[in-house]
């Protein structure tokens, strides 16, 4: 597989959130009404404006010709990253929900759908559909080999943009000493993996619903003293068995690699593995050691992704 880029942060840039926006709403302008009162309905059940305000950036609109986001915009009835959320919904990209929906930042093929970043998960995301099995696919563990925060930005948007194809994809929290999903998604459930693998919850309670259509999350919960004992434990087995019969693919979020085995345990139970390298920093002999790990675990590797 090629190598893909992606960094791991991201410039503030909202002149160019902006004009992808105005690009996602150019069709107001172009197909008539019908898609600027799909639009209304959903801004009103989100509860994000209210019937008269519709009402007047439908007359504006009927006036000028302009785009119906870009009113309610000027208007200050709605800021950019209201519009790009009740699109999400619209589309079906994302969840309805009652309270205020936050794309996170790092979430760029939702968040910045035309950048080059987002188009870069996407053509990964094709890659993956049509050169690996559907076995390959079941279980995939992302690996950072230095530590960083890629590999959470890569586990997110990969599970969105397969989402996004009407695969059912679970993104699993396995590192149990460093969490990274919860604070991504601004999760509220305080149990995660580590109470099931110890007993303490059931696999049902352990579930959580993300804002992505079609995306559940599972986070790390309560932290653990004793990771590997947890994540060698038979209780992942029937974790990862019950998960492969509820989605298309489960994405594995692990530990870096180094001197803490954590992540093997993890590795050893993947169908797959993408590594997240990063650009003038990761040593060669460091990759190296990881793919003689992963090929003495039997897991195959499908890729490398190049992090600035």
């Amino acid at each position: 597989m090629s190598t893909v880029v992606l960094k791991p942060e991201f410039d503030n840039e909202p002149h160019r959130q902006q004009d992808n926006l105005e690009r996602r709403l150019r069709d107001d302008r172009d197909g008539g009404q019908a898609r600027s009162r799909r639009l209304g309905d959903t801004l009103i059940a989100m509860g994000m404006l209210k019937n008269r305000e519709i009402k007047e950036i439908t007359r504006q609109q009927e006036k000028t010709g302009e785009p119906f986001g870009n009113i309610a915009i000027s208007k200050g009835y709605l800021k950019p990253d209201e519009i790009q959320a009740a699109l999400g919904v619209q589309f079906g990209f994302l969840r309805e929900s009652e309270e205020k929906i936050q794309i996170p930042d790092g979430l760029t093929i939702l968040r910045r759908p035309h950048s080059k970043k987002a188009e870069q998960m996407r053509l990964l995301r094709t890659r993956l559909l049509t050169s690996c099995t559907k076995e390959e696919l079941q279980n995939i563990s992302i690996i950072d080999v230095d530590s960083g925060s890629a590999s959470i930005q890569l586990a997110a948007n990969l599970g969105a943009a397969f989402a996004q194809m009407h695969r059912r994809v679970l993104v699993v929290d396995t590192n149990l000493r460093m969490p990274k999903l919860n604070k991504f998604f601004r999760l509220k459930k305080k149990i995660g993996l580590a109470d099931y693998l110890s007993g303490k919850a059931r696999y049902d309670d352990v579930i959580q619903e993300s804002l992505v259509a079609r995306l559940d999350i599972v986070t790390v919960g309560q932290r653990s003293y004793n990771p590997q004992v947890l994540l060698s434990s038979e209780n992942l087995d029937n974790f990862l068995q019950r998960a492969n019969k509820d989605y298309d693919s489960v994405i594995l979020l692990s530990a870096e690699f180094g001197p803490i085995a954590d992540g093997q345990f993890v590795w050893q139970k993947s169908s797959s593995a993408m590594v997240v390298v990063r650009k003038n920093h990761t040593r060669e002999d460091n990759l190296k050691q990881l793919a003689a790990t992963l090929y003495d675990l039997q897991t195959p590797m499908l890729g490398a992704i190049v992090a600035k």
